[in-house]
C-alpha cells in the first residue's frame, strides 16, 4: 500500500525530529523508500533519505518531492515546496534506511494478510482482529442495520465504552437504540451518509467522536460503516490511509457475501414481494423457506404495517427496525417493502395481547414514532396481499381518525373505510336518514339532548335500564323522551329496517 508522511514519520523511533509539512503530507503517495543519489532522477512516488550536506540544491519546479533529511547537528533550512522529515541523530543513512524499509514493509505485510483473507473466507472479523497492530483506537464495522460485522476490542469494551450491546437473537452486537434515535434526527448525520473516502465526525451527545469510511459492498449504495472512535487517543492524519484502505478491502468482502447474505431472509423476502405485487411464485422454493420458519401456508398470521419517516429511510436503519419487530413480536418476519415495513407474524392464540399499547409492541412503536396498521388473522398465506391492504387501510383510516393513538386493528376502523370509499363522490350526509338532522334542533327550547337519547336508546338495544344509566336519567325520563321522539318525528322503532337506518345515520354523523 501506499503510504502518507505523517505514517512515515510516526515509524520513526526517534523523538528529535522536525516535520515541515504542508497539505499534501496526508496524501498517502508514497510506495517505498530510496537512497538518494544525484545521478538518478527524483520522482513524487518514492520517499527518498538524504544527508544534510548532500541534499541537492536546486529541485526540479512544478511537483512536491517527500526527503527524510539526516542532520547530525539539526542545523538545515527546509526545502519548498518539499514534505521533509528532519532527523537530528547520529544513526549511519544505513540505520536509518533499514527502519523506512521495516515501517513499508509494516504495512505492505498487512495489506497482503487482508488480501489472503479476502481471498479464502471474506471474514470481516479476521480482518478486523489483523489490524489491531495498526491502530492505536478500536476498528468497528457494522452493516445497514447497525449490526456489527467485525470489531478489534471485547465485549466489555464494545457495550461498555461504544454503546454496541450484545444482542443473543441477533448473535452480533446492535447499537444503541440512543444511538439510532440521534442518527434518525440529526441533520448533520444524514448529510453524512453519501460520503467517499475517510470522514471526521463528531457529536456532543451522544458522545461519538470518530473517523469512518461508509462501505459500499452487497446491493445497495451504502452497506453499513467502517468506524475508528476515539476510545484510546485522537486519530492522526497517519490513520486515514489505513482506514480508507481497509474500508475498501471490507467493501469487497461485502460484496463477496451478498449471495449468502442472511441465509433464508432473502428467499422469503423475494417470496412475500411476489405475494404483495401479484406476481407468480415458485411453489417449491415459497416452500423451502417456509420450513427454515417452520411456518405453514396454513398457520394462522396477521400483517403489521409500519410508517416509516424520512428520517428513517435517509440513515438507512430500515434493517434495524425490522430486526427490532422481529424481536418485539414472537415468531415474526419483517422487510422493508413501498416505504413501510411489513410484519408477517404468525398467529398463536393470545396473540392479540402483544397489540396493545403497555407491551413490549406498544413501547416499539412508540418509542420509534411509528404509527402500525393491523390486518385481521388470515389462515392462507397466499392471500397475503388482501391482508396487507387491510393493514393499509387501517393505518392510513386510523391515522387521519385518531392521530393521537399509535396502532390501528383493521376490525376497529373497517366499517369507516366502507363508509368513506363506498359513497363514491356524494357527501357522507347524502346517506344519513333525514329524521336524525331534526334531533339535533329539537329539545333546543328545553336544554334536553334528543340526538344522544335516541342515540344510546338505540345501541343499548332499547333497553330502558342501560340507557337510563348511562344518560343519567330516571327510567320514566327516558320513556317520556322517546315517546316524544316517536310522536314528534313519525319514528316506528318496533321496525328493524328503521332502527338499522337510524345506527347507521348516527354512526355516519359520529365520522363525518
Amino acid at each position: 500500500m501506499r503510504l502518507n508522511m505523517y505514517m512515515v514519520a510516526e515509524g520513526i523511533p526517534w523523538a528529535e525530529k522536525r516535520l515541515h509539512f504542508s497539505q499534501q503530507a496526508k496524501e498517502d503517495s508514497l510506495s517505498q523508500p530510496k537512497l538518494y543519489s544525484p545521478d538518478i532522477p527524483l520522482f513524487n512516488r518514492y520517499l527518498y533519505l538524504v544527508k544534510a550536506e548532500e541534499f541537492p540544491e536546486e529541485l526540479p519546479t512544478g511537483e512536491c518531492f517527500h526527503f527524510v533529511v539526516l542532520a547530525a547537528k539539526g542545523e538545515f533550512a527546509s526545502a519548498d515546496p518539499c514534505e521533509m522529515i528532519v532527523l537530528n541523530t547520529e544513526h549511519s543513512l544505513f540505520v536509518v534506511f533499514d527502519i523506512l524499509q521495516k515501517c513499508f514493509e509494516w504495512y505492505n505485510t498487512w495489506e497482503e494478510t487482508l488480501v489472503e483473507i479476502l481471498n479464502t473466507d471474506a471474514n470481516i472479523q479476521k480482518m478486523c482482529d489483523a489490524s489491531k497492530k495498526i491502530f492505536t483506537n478500536p476498528v468497528l464495522a457494522h452493516n445497514g442495520s447497525y449490526e456489527v460485522l467485525g470489531t478489534s476490542v471485547n465485549r466489555e469494551v464494545m457495550e461498555k465504552d461504544l454503546a454496541f450491546p450484545f444482542h443473543e437473537n441477533v448473535g452480533t452486537y446492535v447499537a444503541s437504540p440512543h444511538y439510532i434515535e440521534y442518527f434518525k434526527n440529526a441533520k448533520v448525520f444524514h448529510e453524512t451518509m453519501g460520503k467517499t473516502g475517510v470522514e471526521n465526525f463528531h457529536a456532543d451527545y451522544p458522545r461519538y467522536d470518530v473517523l469512518y469510511v461508509n462501505l459500499t459492498g452487497g446491493e445497495e449504495g451504502f452497506s453499513g460503516r467502517l468506524l475508528l472512535p476515539e476510545l484510546y487517543g485522537e486519530n492522526s492524519y497517519s490513520t486515514y490511509p489505513p482506514l480508507a484502505l481497509l474500508g475498501k478491502v471490507i467493501s469487497f468482502a461485502l460484496n463477496r457475501r451478498t449471495v449468502m447474505a442472511k441465509g433464508y431472509r432473502r428467499g422469503l423476502e423475494r417470496f412475500f414481494y411476489s405475494l404483495l405485487q401479484g406476481s407468480a411464485v415458485n411453489v417449491g422454493e415459497a416452500s423451502i423457506c417456509l420450513q427454515s420458519k417452520k411456518w405453514s401456508p396454513e398457520d394462522a398470521y396477521c400483517c403489521v404495517l409500519l410508517t416509516l419517516s424520512e428520517n428513517e429511510r435517509r440513515i438507512f436503519s430500515v434493517s434495524y427496525s425490522c430486526q427490532r419487530l422481529e424481536e418485539t413480536l414472537e415468531d415474526c418476519f419483517a422487510f422493508p417493502y413501498k416505504d413501510t415495513i411489513v410484519g408477517i407474524c404468525r398467529y398463536e392464540k393470545g396473540a392479540e395481547a402483544f397489540f396493545t399499547v403497555g407491551t413490549a409492541f406498544g413501547s416499539f412503536i412508540r418509542d420509534g414514532f411509528f404509527k402500525a396498521g393491523i390486518s385481521d388473522v388470515f389462515t392462507d398465506l397466499y392471500a397475503v396481499q388482501s391482508y396487507y391492504e387491510q393493514a393499509k387501510a387501517a393505518l392510513r383510516v386510523g391515522n387521519e381518525r385518531d392521530p393521537e393513538i399509535w396502532y390501528y386493528p383493521f376490525k376497529k376502523y373497517a366499517f369507516v373505510y366502507m363508509l368513506y370509499h363506498g359513497m363514491g363522490n356524494l357527501d357522507p350526509k347524502f346517506f344519513v336518514d333525514q329524521r336524525v338532522f331534526s334531533l339535533k334542533t329539537m329539545g333546543k327550547r328545553d336544554e334536553v339532548d334528543y340526538y344522544r337519547t335516541l342515540k344510546v336508546y338505540l345501541e343499548n338495544n332499547m333497553n330502558l335500564l342501560h340507557s337510563a344509566e348511562e344518560l343519567f336519567i330516571h327510567r320514566t325520563t327516558l320513556f317520556y323522551r322517546i315517546n316524544r321522539i316517536k310522536e314528534t318525528l313519525g319514528i316506528n322503532l318496533s321496525d328493524k329496517e328503521t332502527r338499522r337506518s337510524l345506527l347507521m345515520s348516527f354512526y355516519v354523523l359520529d365520522h363525518i
